[in-house]
C-alpha cells in the first residue's frame, strides 16, 4: 500500500498535508507512525 493509501484509509491526509504546509517534523513523525511506517525519513517531504 502507498502512503497516500495508508492515509486515505486512515482518513489522515488533511492532518498530513496541513502538517507538512506547516513544516511540522513532530506531527508528520505521529502520522507515519500511525499509518505503520514509524522510520519513515520525515525531511524528503519538504
Amino acid at each position: 500500500m502507498t502512503v497516500n493509501e495508508r492515509l486515505f484509509h486512515k482518513g489522515l491526509i488533511d492532518d498530513f498535508d496541513r502538517a507538512r504546509l506547516r513544516k511540522d517534523r513532530v506531527r508528520l513523525v505521529e502520522i507515519m507512525r500511525e499509518i505503520d511506517l514509524p522510520n519513515y525519513d520525515v525531511s524528503e517531504l519538504f
